[in-house]
């Protein structure tokens, strides 16, 4: 961002600038220079600041123009996983929140249950079929129907990892 960016308003070409920055560096979902006309005129989800690095989660509208291929970026993997209303925090789980993936196995010598982290600080990219940061979709999708599944950011190494857990434990 060149300059400070208030939410719900739509960004500009003039709000943007463009930063080199090292590979290794990179977020998986930030938005490269060749994707400004993307973004272009989209609202934003919440306020940004003068040097910020714009992510494609920081944008308002998840009906937009934006698509998973654009937040997930190469080296990445969103998974879906399913949930209800516990595992979702009772609903108020979100786009862009970051959340710790437990999982509950039964050890085989014992049969006595065991929790475990299989994950630490893991991004939320979408929840149903919701998108990005827009507050008033995803209160009605609250209200209406809920959610069954949540979309995270993951490692290619984290999702086998999830997988295994969603199918074992």
């Amino acid at each position: 961002a060149a300059y400070d960016g208030a939410a719900d308003k739509p960004l500009t070409r003039d709000a943007l600038m463009a930063v080199e920055v090292p590979e290794s560096y990179v977020h998986p979902r930030a938005v490269y220079t060749n994707e400004v006309d993307t973004i272009t005129g989209q609202k934003l989800a919440h306020s940004v600041k003068a040097g910020q690095v714009l992510l494609w989660t920081d944008f308002a509208d998840p009906r937009s123009d934006i698509e998973l291929d654009q937040v997930v970026k190469e080296g990445w993997r969103g998974m879906a996983m399913p949930v209800d209303r516990v595992s979702s925090l009772g609903g108020l789980l979100k786009p862009n929140d970051h959340v710790d993936i437990l999982g509950t196995f039964m050890k085989p010598e014992d049969k006595e249950w065991v929790t475990i982290t299989l994950l630490q600080n893991v991004t939320v990219l979408a929840v149903g079929d919701i998108l990005g940061g827009d507050s008033r979709t995803l209160a009605e999708e609250r209200k209406s129907r809920g959610f069954q599944t949540v979309t995270v950011l993951v490692t290619p190494e984290e999702a086998e990892l999830l997988t295994f857990a969603v199918d074992k434990g």
